[in-house]
């Protein structure tokens, strides 16, 4: 990536190669991206991301969040921490529009292209315990999900980090 970033003006960012601490100081000294993605969960949790940002305003690097398929909980965080981080200049990622379903009891829903912080306790959102219920025993049914599952390479799995 620091190759392409030399070579191209328009400015990089990635949730792919620069998703923790191990991976900052490398990708930074290489100089290999412009932006910094923010993920509520890779970066384990407010204080972490918030310890990211930090670095990332120390190193002049811009902040965008990544988003991976999660239900209103999630987005409810996303939006709570990307409205508490003014270094967060870019637009955040969402894909709350491809769920099928959700377990909070009131969905999001897109206003001029952008979702609202949720108001209320905790991240403001009221989960539905039947829907809970129902993703409990589906887990349990079925197990984890690999999500980089390919049926071409059965027995390939990504190195990712770990939390």
């Amino acid at each position: 990536m620091s190759q392409v970033r030399k070579a191209v003006p328009i400015p990089l960012a990635t949730n792919m190669c620069l998703v923790s601490y191990e991976q900052l100081a490398p990708g930074i000294r290489m100089r290999s991206v412009d932006v910094i993605l923010s993920d509520v969960h890779f970066w384990g949790g407010f204080r972490e991301n918030q310890r990211m940002i930090a670095v990332c305003d120390a190193f002049q690097l811009g902040v965008g969040m990544h988003s991976d398929r999660e239900l209103g909980i999630s987005t409810a965080a996303m939006l709570h921490l990307a409205a508490a981080s003014p270094s967060i200049t870019y637009a955040i990622d969402s894909h709350y529009h491809d769920q099928a379903d959700d377990i909070i009891t009131t969905p999001f829903k897109y206003q001029e292209g952008y979702l609202t912080v949720p108001s209320g306790d905790g991240l403001g959102v009221t989960l539905d315990p039947d829907k809970i219920e129902k993703y409990h025993r589906l887990y349990k049914r079925l197990g984890a999900v690999n999500e980089f599952y390919d049926e071409r390479r059965p027995d390939w799995v990504p190195a990712l980090p770990v939390f």
